[in-house]
């Protein structure tokens, strides 16, 4: 397992084309490379409550851990609010 630090950009939370509710961000692992990343509504609510704020866009810039393997980026954990980064 390859944990790379990632930057989430682009949060966003509404339909999409999946005709459910969901929230989606994109993961950028440096200044090239990005991944986007859709969340169904139980796992939005944890990665909302994992990162300490009270509205989804305040992840705009936050940190998070992503898995890298092969061509594939899947998103892992939030930095969690207790290391230090301001909801």
């Amino acid at each position: 397992m390859d944990e790379q630090l990632a930057i989430i950009r682009n949060v966003g939370i509404g339909m999409r084309d999946c005709s459910k509710p969901v929230l989606w961000f994109t993961a950028y692992t440096d200044e090239h490379s990005a991944s986007l990343q859709v969340f169904d509504w139980d796992t939005a609510r944890e990665i909302i409550e994992a990162a300490g704020v009270y509205d989804a866009h305040k992840l705009e810039g936050w940190p998070c851990w992503v898995e890298v393997k092969d061509a594939f980026v899947t998103f892992k954990r939030v930095w969690p609010k207790s290391a230090g980064t301001d909801a």
